[in-house]
């Protein structure tokens, strides 16, 4: 789950009443910590009420009445996932794993680009009609700056 603290978003882990945040790009004042695997991230632990409401997002885009989800994006190249297994056969989709398809694309290829943002235990939802400019904005603070996310060479 992700949260904001002194206006950055980070990863989020509740525990008691802290909260436990991370990033895997250097953040000053936090500790750097390097698992056994070699993976390196900066982390924190913060009292729960330093924190921001906790949610979570996702990103779409839309073409021939179809929603697909953006596994990964780097600039405007992304790569998407669909679950029509015809849809996918007949327009280019390679699978990945049994009934989920995947293919490299542009936004230019969409008709639209959707980021949906959950709150944490909630059936709230916020629904943000993006252009290319924002998508690319919105990637890199959601997703880029918080998760290990390089999925395709540029």
């Amino acid at each position: 789950m992700l949260t904001e603290y002194k206006n950055s978003i980070f990863n989020a882990e509740i525990i008691g009443n802290t909260v436990n945040i991370w990033k895997y790009v250097p953040i000053d004042g936090f500790n750097k910590v390097k698992t056994k695997r070699g993976i390196t991230f900066y982390e924190k632990t913060v009292d729960k009420n330093d924190v921001s409401t906790f949610f979570s997002v996702i990103f779409f885009v839309f073409n021939d009445n179809k929603r697909f989800v953006i596994k990964s994006a780097i600039d405007t190249k992304i790569e998407v996932m669909c679950d029509d297994e015809e849809y996918a056969e007949t327009h280019g989709f390679s699978e990945v794993e049994h009934g989920v398809w995947c293919m490299r694309s542009t936004l230019d290829n969409y008709d639209r680009i959707q980021m949906v943002k959950c709150k944490e235990n909630s059936d709230n939802k916020e629904f943000i009609e993006l252009d290319k400019g924002e998508f690319v904005n919105a990637w890199r603070t959601y997703v880029k700056e918080v998760e290990e996310t390089y999925q395709f060479d540029r």
